[in-house]
């Protein structure tokens, strides 16, 4: 698999438009900055950092694995791209607005991370050295908004929400708040994760050793259920900074949870929505409604050669921008910490392990 993966990315030389071109028709190919390849990566230094990075992410190296990984390196997809691309700002590679994880980030991507879905097995996600820069740079846009509110809409191991709940911590944002919901109950023994192998976990289990899961609101139910949990107590005046919805992938189901949401929001606050690409068609038809509705544009966070793809609504400014600013106008960008390296990680993570 690894070999394979870098034969796609040596092949392709990290050229984005390989994302871009996939699954979309020859009429709706006129977003001149979503062609764009990626700057300042070297081709082979790329091809390193996702190598390295596979392995220290699933703690494995070439050999036989117990752990698998997506049968298929494309995921099939059914028609083109419904996005507006019109609509669209920018469309940056998730490799140009993050940095790699340090030790303890790591720690987290590989207990509630890989995306490792429900079944009768643990099953990686495709490409996850690069879906797990996710977290980390939805953290960085939280910090740059300097958002106290933010709300997540599909908990399911609350990846995202324990790293938000961390950098509230990390800034001593007293006031902050993390707010999310989930179908799924705190105590119902449904996860796995490709590290552990074959236990099944709650999601307290999950976070019994994350010291800032308590602060963290988890709400049993889905948006309706959130929105009248906050009505109902004294948070009911309380408006969102940042909202990352990643709840049932279909238009309606989307439209509903905008709908539940909507007293909260205010037009500074912003939107994300998670696997907005081809592969879910109603959370694309959805995005282009709801950015018509508020008269906004859309940043576009692409992870190719994954179809993986996630949208921002709202940014005050492209994302490029956003995300490396200094301490000006307010805004504080990504931290300029120095970028950890995997093998670096590696060495720390097993020595920890010993």
């Amino acid at each position: 698999m690894v070999d394979l993966l870098q034969q796609v990315i040596c092949d392709r030389q990290l050229d984005t438009t390989a994302g871009d071109d996939y699954g979309r028709s020859e009429t709706s190919s006129t977003h001149a900055d979503a062609t764009r390849r990626l700057t300042g990566l070297p081709r082979r230094a790329a091809s390193r950092l996702l190598r390295a990075g596979r392995v220290l992410l699933t703690g494995r190296d070439e050999t036989p694995s117990p752990i698998w990984h997506a049968e298929t390196l494309w995921e099939p997809v059914k028609g083109g791209t419904q996005l507006d691309w019109s609509r669209v700002g920018d469309a940056p590679h998730v490799l140009e607005l993050g940095r790699a994880p340090d030790v303890e980030e790591l720690r987290l991507i590989q207990l509630l991370g890989l995306n490792a879905h429900t079944g009768d097995r643990p099953v990686i996600t495709q490409h996850p050295e690069l879906i797990s820069y996710r977290p980390l740079v939805l953290t960085h846009l939280a910090q740059a908004l300097k958002a106290k509110v933010l709300v997540e809409i599909g908990t399911a191991r609350g990846l995202q929400s324990v790293f938000w709940a961390r950098s509230l911590t990390a800034r001593g944002a007293a006031e902050g708040r993390v707010v999310t919901c989930d179908i799924v109950s705190h105590d119902q023994p449904v996860y796995r994760t490709p590290i552990s192998g074959d236990r099944v976990w709650t999601r307290a289990e999950l976070w019994e050793s994350i010291a800032t899961g308590k602060r963290i609101r988890f709400v049993h139910g889905d948006s309706r259920a959130l929105a009248i949990a906050l009505m109902e107590d004294a948070d009911g005046g309380m408006t969102f900074d940042l909202v990352y919805v990643d709840g049932e992938h279909t238009e309606e189901a989307v439209m509903r949870d905008y709908a539940n949401l909507l007293p909260f929001l205010t037009d500074s606050s912003v939107l994300i929505f998670d696997d907005c690409d081809p592969r879910f068609p109603g959370v694309e038809r959805a995005v282009n409604r709801i950015v018509q509705q508020r008269d906004t544009t859309i940043e576009l966070i692409r992870f190719a050669p994954a179809a993986y793809g996630v949208a921002v609504v709202g940014s005050p400014m492209p994302l490029r921008r956003l995300l490396h600013r200094r301490n000006t106008d307010g805004l504080e960008g990504t931290p300029k910490a120095r970028p950890l390296r995997w093998r670096h990680a590696r060495r720390e993570l097993v020595s920890q392990r010993d």
